[in-house]
């Protein structure tokens, strides 16, 4: 018999050992259940489930696709703004040299007040081109201002109709005057489309 067999002394075989450390006492010799090989141990309190994680981190919602047709007309809009700003410059330009000649517009056969007009325009429209054209950039992916693009687009329709007729009246009529309204018309058309998908 070992020395783990044998009970202390003093104490008969095959009888518990006193408790010890408010412990109850184990019968001596009797076998301890062997724990099942393989048995699963219970989860840790902190696991959670996948659903639980579902829940704590909702899927995040895509970003909305951006409207190219009113991004790239966008960009040709602010082209077209610096174009009429240079316009408005030479137009400037041309009527100080025909003062300083000595001469009028409306000498030359040219009305004074459509000329001016016309400067006045380039301005302004430029001015509002580069406006429409930085807005419809920075919001192109973005349906909620879709009614604001959508507005500016008619004032760009209408300006070009005005810069249409002043040109009719100033014999500067041609087929540019005509392609003008492309850029308006598409910048108007997808701010329509993004309008849909608000």
């Amino acid at each position: 018999m070992s020395n783990y067999d044998t009970p202390p002394t003093g104490q008969p075989p095959n009888q518990a050992y006193p408790p010890q450390y408010g412990q109850p006492a184990q019968p001596y010799g009797q076998p301890q259940p062997a724990q099942p090989y393989g048995q699963p141990q219970p989860a840790q309190p902190y696991a959670q489930p996948a659903q639980a994680y579902a829940a704590q981190y909702p899927p995040v919602a895509a970003a909305p696709k951006r409207n190219n047709m009113v991004f790239i007309s966008s960009i040709l809009l602010v082209i077209s703004a610096v174009i009429n700003f240079i316009t408005g410059f030479g137009l400037i330009a041309t009527i100080s040299a025909v003062t300083q000649a000595g001469y009028t517009l409306d000498e030359l056969g040219f009305s004074s007040t459509v000329y001016n007009l016309l400067t006045f325009l380039c301005f302004l429209g430029g001015l509002y081109m580069l406006v429409a054209g930085a807005l419809g950039i920075m919001n192109a992916s973005k349906p909620a201002k879709a009614g604001l693009l959508f507005n500016l687009g008619i004032g760009l329709v209408a300006l070009q109709v005005i810069v249409l007729i002043l040109s009719f009246a100033a014999g500067t009529f041609g087929f540019s005057s005509v392609t003008g309204f492309l850029l308006p018309v598409l910048y108007l058309f997808g701010a329509y489309k993004m309008k849909q998908q608000a």
